[in-house]
């Protein structure tokens, strides 16, 4: 169970990135942007270049978590299947470990191309936000963590 959230977590912090840029979901989505278009200083064209590179992207980190969690489906049913052999199990876990890096790799990948768009001061104070929610997402894991024992 705790494998599953620190992987959660590990992506979470990945893609905060780009979230932190008002790309994600929910209502507030759109305040979110205008709240971090103003603290960056971000131009209309910088915000909706950023826009475009998340949308462009969206669509194929859906499709390879769709694969990453018939993966994972697939291997957990083969772990409680006693015909199943020790090679079958490992090529099915290096598959899932090949489909997590690739989409670790393209996120990376965004959070570059999302970098390219912003100046050396907005890449700074955007850093400076990023260290923020980390410390965030830090203090809810240890609290979820004190919890859990």
């Amino acid at each position: 169970m705790k494998n599953i959230f620190l992987t959660t977590l590990f992506f979470s912090l990945i893609s905060s990135p780009a979230m932190a840029l008002g790309l994600g979901k929910g209502k507030a989505k759109g305040e979110f942007a205008q709240k971090m278009k103003s603290e960056l200083n971000l131009t209309d064209e910088q915000l909706q270049k950023i826009k475009e590179i998340r949308k462009s992207s969206k669509s194929n980190h859906q499709e390879m978590r769709s694969q990453m969690k018939a993966a994972r489906a697939d291997l957990h049913d083969s772990l409680g299947n006693p015909k199943v052999s020790k090679a079958d199990l490992q090529l099915k876990f290096n598959k899932l470990e090949t489909l997590k890096s690739e989409m670790s790799r393209k996120r990376f990948e965004t959070m570059l191309s999302i970098r390219e768009q912003l100046d050396e001061t907005q890449i700074t104070k955007f850093h400076e936000l990023h260290k923020g929610r980390k410390k965030e997402w830090r203090s809810k894991f240890k609290n979820w963590k004190s919890e859990d024992e």
